[in-house]
């Protein structure tokens, strides 16, 4: 036993004295062409350490390279895909031997990746070496050191950026000022990340952890938080998560946006639609996953000044999307949204030199496919509707789409007095849309309807409307051409505001008379 312990001894003392000694007598400078060598057949492309290369390996492993270029795709522009100024690594040795990985150090100083898929749709992140892909790992015990005992101390990206070019879509963005800091201690304590960069001259803080992250491997449930912060929006989300082959997460999430029209100019898409509307947005409710199964309920959400509460379910589990969802506002004033058209001269009226001549209507076969992409329960209400000088009271509309077949259908509709029901079906079934409208309005006061219709106060009384149209065809030709229906307009105790009728009456007997 005694002589074991002096063999075993003398190992560790040889061991130690290799890496204090090996390091002295060999230069790693001297293997960076067989470095490139290696990275060119792994990828295809050339890396180049234009720097220094140090390598210590006790009392930790220690690797500093600087000045480090990866190669871009031929043709690809700028020359290189990849840059670093410095990269740091310190990796605990002795914990290696018991399959633990300690990494006191890990850090990239001014890292530039540059992204691109050029005209033909060639992304430069795809490599080509001409080998055959690897094959899959077997998963067997041994083939790596255990997750497990992952420890992250000084993670670090200091300076970065990130740029994406797609020629296709003609797009291109930039992310600048990239500083991330990880920490984790061992997989049993909390993960933690934060850091911050510049997109599009914005600052964006970035923060995220995981309570257990050991449970997020084995597929257990263990809650996340993420924040995102910036002036155009800011964005939280606080819950369970359960990673696997049917991931779940229950929480609560919330967005806020100062202004959707200045978040839309900053993401590049500028909103064009006139008005004051679209300003401060914020939503927040329970988000639920379960698989392909999504679903935010208890949601509240606030455009400007209207308040909605409402709910949403997207299940992908079928052949197409099934989507399922209910949105209530309080009173909905639409003039930020719907300004009032400018007036305008009258336009002169072109007339057909043949009076029988139908309209240009379209003979291009109409695209129903859309309809086919999803089936769809919603229903939006309001307490009130103005737009105006209308003024609608409670409203309610459904939307029914299954298999290609479109229902919108205004429910509920209270209108000066009367009530107001419409419905409009475009079934695309069988390829060729049939469509079907009708309208009906009872009991509606004439005078307040068309004062704020057409400032139009000289005809008063209770009406009644009713109008059914139906159509079908391929093209705008064939259903216009296939319309019919029928209407029905019923007025009720009207009279004629500013008219004296019995003075209309004495005068035409008084003519009458004076002829004989």
């Amino acid at each position: 036993m005694k002589k074991a312990l002096i063999g075993i001894a003398v190992v560790l003392v040889l061991l130690v004295g290799a890496a204090l000694v090996i390091p002295q007598f060999i230069d790693l400078n001297d293997y960076r062409s067989e470095i490139s060598e290696q990275a060119h057949a792994a990828t295809g492309r050339t890396l180049t350490i234009g720097g220094d290369i140090h390598l210590s390996l006790l009392p930790s492993l220690e690797l500093a390279v600087s000045d480090v270029a990866f190669a871009n795709a031929p043709g690809a522009e700028p020359a290189e895909m990849a840059t670093l100024t410095e990269l740091q690594l310190k990796l605990k040795l002795f914990p290696l031997l018991s399959g633990a990985i300690e990494i006191d150090k890990f850090v990239l100083v001014d890292p530039v990746i540059n992204l691109q898929v050029d005209a033909e749709g060639h992304a430069n992140w795809v490599f080509d070496t001409g080998a055959s892909a690897p094959a899959e790992d077997s998963g067997e015990a041994g083939d790596a050191p255990a997750l497990g005992n992952l420890k992250l101390d000084d993670i670090r990206i200091e300076n970065g950026r990130v740029a994406y070019v797609d020629d296709v879509a003609g797009t291109t963005y930039s992310m600048t000022e990239i500083n991330m800091a990880l920490h984790l201690p061992d997989l049993a304590s909390p993960f933690s990340a934060d850091g911050s960069l510049i997109y599009e001259g914005q600052a964006i803080a970035v923060a995220a952890s995981i309570d257990t992250p050991a449970k997020l491997l084995a597929g257990e449930r263990t809650n996340v938080a993420l924040e995102i912060d910036s002036a155009p929006v800011s964005f939280t989300f606080d819950g369970g998560v359960v990673n696997g082959p049917q991931p779940k997460v229950d929480g609560n999430l919330e967005i806020a946006i100062p202004s959707i029209r200045e978040l839309a100019a900053w993401a590049g898409s500028p909103i064009e639609v006139p008005g004051s509307g679209l300003g401060p947005f914020r939503a927040a409710g329970a988000l639920a996953v379960d698989g392909k199964r999504y679903a935010i309920s208890d949601g509240k959400i606030l455009l400007d000044d209207i308040s909605s509460t409402g709910s949403l379910l997207i299940d992908l589990n079928g052949t197409v999307p099934a989507i399922t969802a209910e949105l209530a506002t309080g009173p909905l004033v639409l003039d930020p949204y719907l300004p009032k058209p400018a007036s305008t001269a009258p336009q002169e009226t072109v007339q057909s030199s043949d009076p029988a001549e139908p309209a240009d209507w379209s003979d291009e076969v109409v695209d129903v496919s859309p309809l086919g992409l999803a089936n769809a329960e919603l229903t939006f209400s309001a307490e009130a509707i103005r737009y105006q000088e209308f003024d609608i009271g409670k409203s309610v509309l459904e939307v029914h789409l299954k298999d290609s077949d479109l229902v919108v259908y205004l429910r509920e509709m209270a209108l000066y007095e009367g009530n107001g029901t419409a419905r409009i079906q475009l079934d695309a079934r069988d390829g060729t849309p049939k469509t079907f409208k009708s309208v009906r309005v009872d009991s509606v006061q004439f005078e307040p309807l068309l004062s704020a219709a057409a400032d139009f106060d000289r005809l008063s009384g209770t009406g009644h409307l009713e109008i059914e149209v139906s159509g079908e065809g391929r093209s705008e030709r064939e259903i216009v051409s296939s319309l019919n229906g029928q209407g029905r307009i019923q007025v009720l105790d009207g009279t004629i505001n500013g008219i004296n009728l019995a003075a209309m009456v004495r005068n035409v007997a008084t003519a009458v008379t004076a002829q004989v």
